[in-house]
């Protein structure tokens, strides 16, 4: 509930009284920095704001658009990248089963062959597998570049990199 007291501060605050026939120019300069002293430039005492002086919350619209811009560059950015990656979990996939069946690199390369025409892989080949040891100790690794073109000469280069083995050293992977 307000006061008497803050109703009539809010009340002097809010009306202009005018410059009365008693007052001279220079008193009615004085009065209007009074009054604006106590309540302010836009009439509201200290303490209170003005509908003028609320600050304002949330999103404005270039806020919102330059977001989206953002949020909508990284969509589109991962759209092209996501066949490339499952190709890649493909080519994964197939040299762990070509590994698993196959007991010589020669029959290793023919079985990838095989099933990276099943399933559609184009990035690389058999021959392009790199293969050391024999039987179990078999370890099949390869490394690929695929290039993604964005927009005009802007592209995006990722190399992929994948091997049976748990610990590959860098240079095998190459």
């Amino acid at each position: 509930m307000i006061s008497s007291d803050s109703r009539r501060r809010r009340s002097e605050c809010l009306s202009d009284p005018g410059v009365s026939d008693f007052r001279t120019a220079r008193g009615a300069q004085s009065h209007a920095s009074d009054r604006e002293q106590r309540c302010g430039r836009f009439g509201t005492r200290r303490g209170v704001q003005s509908f003028a002086h609320r600050s304002q919350r949330g999103f404005s619209l270039i806020g919102f658009l330059c977001t989206l811009l953002v949020f909508v560059a990284g969509g589109w950015l991962a759209l092209r990248m996501v066949p490339g990656m499952l190709e890649y979990w493909a080519i994964e996939k197939a040299i762990v089963a070509a590994s698993a069946v196959a007991a010589t690199p020669d029959d290793v390369r023919k079985t990838f062959d095989k099933l990276a025409a099943a399933g559609s892989i184009d990035a690389i080949a058999g021959k392009d597998l790199q293969i050391s040891g024999r039987g179990k100790d078999m370890k099949v690794s390869f490394a690929y570049e695929q290039r993604i073109r964005l927009t005009g000469p802007a592209s995006l280069l990722i190399e992929y990199k994948g091997s049976t083995a748990r610990d590959v050293p860098e240079k095998a992977a190459n």
